[in-house]
């Protein structure tokens, strides 16, 4: 029997970004989305590692713009949840 590895938040929420044409690779989004270098994603993957909770707030913060930025009522939607999930996981720092 395999056991199905969890998908972090963060890799999520690039993937579903990623799926939606919003980003465009894991650059982009560590830049635009972290607010991080270019590479940040590569060191969290091959580091494994997880987003410091600074960087957590500014994908939150992120998040929020384009959730009230979006022409698609989806990604709003989308964005909102991913908003909610890492308030709780912020709220547990």
């Amino acid at each position: 029997m395999r056991i199905r590895e969890i998908e972090p938040l963060h890799e999520e929420i690039y993937r579903v970004l990623r799926s939606s044409d919003v980003v465009k690779d894991k650059a982009e989004f560590g830049r635009d989305y972290f607010g991080r270098s270019r590479n940040y994603m590569h060191v969290l993957a091959h580091g494994h590692l997880a987003p410091s909770a600074d960087a957590y707030r500014r994908l939150r913060d992120r998040l929020s713009i384009l959730a009230k930025e979006s022409q698609s009522s989806e990604t709003g939607k989308v964005a909102a949840g991913f908003i909610r999930r890492l308030d709780e996981w912020l709220s547990r720092c």
